[in-house]
This record gives structure tokens, C-alpha cells and sequence, in this order.
């Protein structure tokens, strides 16, 4: 069997996945979070494929918006809100492409040996950053939701499978990077591993190619993308999941921060999956409202007006300050805020009526911008393998 990153990430995950899609090859079907990826990848190929070796300009926000149209109709990509984020997130892409590196490759398909294992697949852009050859950068993109620490990106098997197969596509190279290039987040994390690092991720290939081929149980594990398995109607762990039942015991007391890390590890992933079931439920009882309330088991439901209330800056200002008798352009710099993503979709239509000048715009727009720090977000997520 030839190896590629997504099957060993899919075996870390859940070895009866990976049973199911590379041994049994059982057709999965696309989800909604991997259409939104799909057409982000497939827009990014066909937008940056014409600038391979040619140093073409970047394209336009109509030329953009229309692209993404036709691949968001051919992938069947639905709902306006995920539309307009691909379309948002294609064009702020190209707003910093003024500095980007001569680009060497887009999908460069690969196959290297590492050991006699055969690791294959497809690297989403190459950069040339020195413009001779002798620096490459690797680009991965990603379109998840959340943000990827340093030591993610330095741990990450990605992107130490990409390094080494980059060597071996470009053995002139003096140095090699590894970047990954959140298009949903606008994060970018650039890495350059030590021949240390690389030696280790050699090892831990191997030590997972050598579980898979000796592995007999196929065990399901309880991971983020569960909620989104074809095979969740057949799987015991996740079966047990929509049942509540739990694999840690409750912390008797909320000091023994190992006991309260690992069942709220627990509650985590039966929290992500219970939750999808219930909106799974709701959407079943929705179009049954529609006429009115129902009552299932003594329990009423209905659907409730959403009221949003807008004000006219214009107007609010000119009634607060005729009673407060308050400066109106001082009023306006107190309570008016702009709305970032609205501004910047505006900016952006005016590309091509302002051409460089918005360039300039943008950088006086940063200067006058007011930035502060809200409450810090919890955050947790699994330590990466250590293979450095």
C-alpha cells in the first residue's frame, strides 16, 4: 500500500476509518465544512495556476467572485452565509499578493520513498522565496476555524511530510520552509525544520506505517470530524456518544486539575456530537412549524420572530445631541463604530475605480485604527505527536 499524509492522519484518528475508506473503500460523502474547503482549494488552483512561472498579475474581485461562483455551483456549495465567507476569503487572499514569492508549482503532485515506505500526494503551492531556487517555501492551505499555535505548525506530520518531499523535488535547495496559510483565519505560520526534526518524522512515519500493517481491531475513536461520518449509524463509540455515556469519571473535587482536564476532555467530544444531533432533531421538527405550534411529548414548539432593530447613525446622532446639546461630530467619534468586514467588501468593489491608490487607502485605514484586546477566549486542543 503507497501512504500519503491523509491516510496516516486518518489512522491517528480513528484506525476504523481508515479501515472503512482505504481496506473496505467505501465511498464517503462530502460534507458541508469539506465542500467549503474543496471550493477554496479548487478556486486558489485556478486562480493562482496562471502565475506559475509567468509573474501574472493577481486577479481582480470581479474576475475572483466570478470563479468562485461557478466552482461554489459545481461543487454544491449551500447557504448564502458560507457563500459570501468563500468569496470574502478569496479576495482578502489576494489583497497581500503584492509580496508574494514567484510561484514554482500549484498541486505538485509527488512520490518519494522515505525508507521503503512510498509516501505520495499533492503539495498545494510551492514558492521560489530567494527567486533562484535555493530557498523553497511549501504552502499549505487550510480553511478550518480555528487558530494553529507554533507548535502545531512545528510538531505538524504535514508539514514535515511536505518537507521531506520537497528535498527530494528540489535537492538544489539549500533551505526549505513550511507554511500554513489559514484562508479562513488570514493566519500564517511559517516553519523551517532542523535535519533533527526531519530524521524524527522519518521514525514516526515508519512507526505508524508498521501499527497500520500490523493492526487486527480496527477500533473506532471519538474525534471533531465524527459528527460528519457516513459511518456513524454503525459505529459503537459513537452510537455510545448519542447515549451520554462517558469514559471518565466525574472529578470528585474541581482542584484535581488531571481529573477535571480529562473529563472535560470527555464532555467536549460528547458535547460537539450531542450537539450536532440536537440541531440534527430540530431541523426535523422546523418545517412542521411553519402553521403554527405543535406539541410532541408535553412539549410545545413554535418558531419565534428574530426582531433585529437598526438605527440611522444620521438620525441617532441628531436626537441625542438635541437633548444632550452634545457636539454631533464629537457624539459621531463616541458611539459611531464601522463595521470592518462591511468597509473592506466596500473598499474592495472600488479595485478597479481607485488601482493603486487602494493600496495607500488601506495603509491610512490601518494607521487610524483603534485596536484593543477583549477578554481571552479558553482554548484547548489535543498536543500535537511529538516527532521533533
Amino acid at each position: 500500500m503507497k501512504y500519503s499524509f491523509t491516510k496516516l492522519d486518518t489512522y491517528e484518528k480513528c484506525p476504523r476509518r481508515f479501515r472503512i475508506i482505504y481496506i473496505d473503500r467505501v465511498k464517503q460523502e462530502s460534507r458541508d465544512p469539506l465542500v467549503f474547503g474543496d471550493v477554496i482549494h479548487e478556486c486558489l488552483l485556478l486562480l493562482t495556476g496562471p502565475m506559475v512561472g509567468t509573474g501574472a498579475h493577481k486577479p481582480g474581485a470581479m474576475f475572483v467572485k466570478g470563479i468562485c461562483t461557478t466552482v461554489a455551483t459545481d461543487k454544491g456549495l449551500t447557504g448564502n452565509e458560507a457563500f459570501k465567507e468563500a468569496i470574502d476569503c478569496l479576495i482578502d487572499f489576494f489583497k497581500t499578493w503584492e509580496a508574494q514569492s514567484p510561484i514554482i508549482a500549484v498541486e505538485k503532485s509527488f512520490e518519494v520513498n522515505i525508507g521503503g515506505i512510498t509516501l505520495t500526494g499533492k503539495i498545494d503551492r510551492i514558492d521560489d522565496r530567494s527567486g533562484e531556487g535555493s530557498v523553497i517555501e511549501v504552502v499549505d492551505y487550510k480553511t478550518g476555524q480555528t487558530f494553529i499555535t507554533k507548535a502545531e505548525a512545528e510538531n505538524s506530520l504535514q508539514l514535515g511530510t511536505y518537507d521531506i518531499a520537497a528535498r527530494q523535488l528540489f535537492p538544489e535547495a539549500h533551505s526549505v520552509l513550511t507554511t500554513f496559510h489559514n484562508i479562513r483565519t488570514r493566519q500564517k505560520i511559517t516553519v523551517e525544520h532542523t535535519s533533527e526534526q526531519i530524521d524524527n518524522t522519518k521514525l514516526y512515519i515508519r512507526s505508524l506505517v508498521n501499527q497500520i500493517e500490523s493492526e487486527r481491531n480496527w477500533a473506532p475513536k471519538l474525534h471533531e470530524f465524527c459528527v460528519y461520518c457516513d459511518d456513524r449509524p454503525n459505529c459503537p463509540a459513537y452510537q455510545d456518544a448519542l447515549q451520554g455515556k462517558r469514559s471518565t469519571p466525574v472529578a470528585e473535587t474541581l482542584n484535581d486539575l488531571e481529573a477535571v482536564a480529562r473529563e472535560r476532555e470527555d464532555v467536549a467530544r460528547l458535547y460537539r456530537i450531542l450537539g450536532k444531533r440536537k440541531k440534527e432533531l430540530e431541523e426535523a421538527i422546523r418545517p412542521h412549524l411553519t402553521n403554527g405550534p405543535i406539541i410532541l411529548g408535553n412539549v410545545r414548539y413554535r418558531l419565534l420572530k428574530n426582531r433585529v432593530v437598526e438605527h440611522s447613525a444620521e438620525d441617532v446622532i441628531a436626537e441625542v445631541s438635541k437633548d444632550t446639546r452634545i457636539d454631533p461630530a464629537f457624539l459621531a467619534g463616541l458611539i459611531c463604530k464601522v463595521n470592518t468586514k462591511e468597509l473592506d467588501a466596500y473598499i474592495t468593489d472600488c479595485e478597479e475605480i481607485m488601482g493603486k491608490r487602494l493600496t495607500l487607502l488601506r495603509a491610512r485605514l490601518e494607521n487610524v485604527a483603534n485596536r484593543g484586546v477583549n477578554k481571552p477566549k479558553f482554548d484547548a486542543r489535543p498536543v500535537s505527536e511529538e516527532i521533533t
